[in-house]
This record gives structure tokens, sequence and C-alpha cells, in this order.
């Protein structure tokens, strides 16, 4: 049996693919197919299909909404729940802990690791964004896990390097801009000195710093080229933040916080065998724990 079932609420082949979450969603599909099976994304929008009819089956950001989506209904998360098919738990962010924004019950968030605890604990490995993520849902949880799978998701390191440029902008920050992300915590520490790329509540950037909005996703590269400091300090334990590992590749030096998941991992983010190293070892796990595919080759 070669398929694999990718349970998830927001298909990552169709969304914005420059974001840390589809990024990881997508390495993860590309890695167990190069380990031979045949991945099958499903959404609630989909037909459902029976999580034993699978090789085995991975259950990705399934109660991350956003945009509202539906979530699976509770028979179908009772079939993924207690499943004979051994299965992967994947998580992006804190959306199965609690549906505050950004992990914050402060905001109206509802705690449901009631709910969705046993499908954490159940999992052949929970694959998180980074260890300080990891800690972080035992947090939430209140207990240990021992099938936790660190995963330091793959940067294009071709495209994100070092390009040797005229380094004339002090400070950069790229990404969201919101309270949780500490927007206008980084603008007011470095004021004019800072370039702010992102999207979102620009009212949260400080009037010195130089507001460039939302640029083409193929420009970044040469803009981390241009700085020599990429700061970012969020207020939420960020799981991985993908920004600091593109400015690292592009060789700024990275001023973050202790929120920053990317540095938990005491890996070299500059190096582009820290991501070879990754892809190898997530395909070493699979083999492990499930063998190759039959389309292995």
């Amino acid at each position: 049996m070669d398929n694999v079932y990718f349970y998830t609420i927001i298909d990552p082949s169709g969304s914005d693919n420059t974001s840390g979450g589809p990024q990881a969603a997508n390495s993860i599909i590309k890695n167990v197919e190069m380990c031979g099976y045949n991945v099958e994304i499903i959404t609630p929008q989909m037909p459902f299909k029976s999580p034993e009819n699978s090789a085995f089956n991975i259950y990705h950001d399934m109660f991350n909404d956003p945009l509202g989506s539906p979530w699976f209904s509770i028979e179908q998360i009772r079939e993924l729940k207690y499943t004979a098919t051994p299965y992967l738990f994947s998580e992006c962010a804190y959306t199965a802990c609690n549906t505050g924004p950004y992990g914050d019950m402060s905001h109206g968030g509802e705690n449901i690791t009631p709910f969705t605890g046993e499908l954490m604990k159940r999992a052949t490995k929970f694959i998180t964004a980074s260890p300080m993520h990891g800690r972080t849902i035992e947090e939430f949880l209140g207990t240990k896990l021992n099938n936790l799978y660190p995963y330091l998701v793959e940067v294009d390191f071709n495209r994100f390097k070092n390009l040797s440029l005229e380094r004339d902008i002090e400070y950069i920050t790229v990404g969201a801009m919101n309270p949780w992300k500490g927007t206008s915590d980084v603008c007011k520490k470095y004021g004019e000195k800072l370039t702010v790329i992102g999207y979102g509540d620009h009212n949260l950037v400080g009037g010195d710093s130089n507001f460039l909005g939302k640029i083409p996703n193929e420009d970044l590269p040469s803009w981390y080229n241009r700085a020599k400091n990429f700061a970012h300090l969020p207020r939420w334990k960020e799981s991985f933040s993908i920004t600091t590992a593109e400015a690292s590749l592009c060789g700024c030096n990275i001023e973050v916080n202790e929120n920053v998941g990317a540095v938990s991992f005491n890996e070299d983010l500059s190096d582009p065998d820290t991501y070879i190293k990754s892809t190898e070892n997530f395909r070493d796990m699979i083999k492990k724990e499930f063998g190759y595919g039959p389309n292995y080759s």
C-alpha cells in the first residue's frame, strides 16, 4: 500500500507558499514522496477517506482555521484518533492547543487540549517546528511527550544566500505586522535605522521607520543582502520564524529574542548544510518508522 493521506484544513498547494506554515507542509509532503509514497491531501471540503486505507497518515494543522474554514466533523476526528493505522501529527503553531490568536488565550481563546490531547499523544511522531515549540506545547498539555520530532523546515538556500552586496541598510524586519509579532517593539527599538517589509497593521510601524509594505517574495533575497542586521522581537513564542532562517542564509547578523523557535535548534542557520541535514534526518525517520514506500528508488 503506497498511499499516505495528508489530512489538513487548508490545502498547502493552493495557499501562500511563502509563509512558514505552507512551506513546512509542502516540505513534509515532498520528503514523504521522496521516500516512495503517494501523498493525497484531504481537507474538510473534500470527500473524506478512511485512515484505514493507507500505509500511514499525516494530520497537519487540522485545527488551523484563520479564515473560518470548517473543521473535520467530530465523527471524522474520532475515526482519525482511534485508527489502527499509524500517523504523524504535525503542528506549525498552537492551534491544536487553543483557539486564541497566536496561542494567546487572553483574547478569548479556548483551551481545546481535552479534545485534541489524545491525538497528539497517540501519534507515532509529533512533528513540531522547533525544540522550543515542542516544550511550549507540553506546557499547554501539562505533560511531557515522548514522541516529539523537532523539524527544521528546509529553506531554499539556492535563492536565499549571501550575494556579497553592499549593506546599506542598518536593520531590517520582515513578516506579518501585529502585536504578537512584536512589530511596535522592534520599530520602537531601532527607529529610523529600521526598514520594515511586511503586511498587516501598518499603524504599528513607528513613524521613524522606513516602511515598504509587502514586496514580491522573489525580491526578498536582495533586500536581506542589503541589510547588516535582521531584527525580530516577537511577544509570542514563535514556533520557528522562516524569515530568521532566510536572513541568516543571506548573511545578516541576527538580533532576536528568546521567543524565536528557529534559534532553539542551536544549529548554524546560515549554513546550507543545516537544511540538507534536516532533509536527511526527516527521511531517515520515515524509513525507521514506516519503511520506504514501493515507489522509492
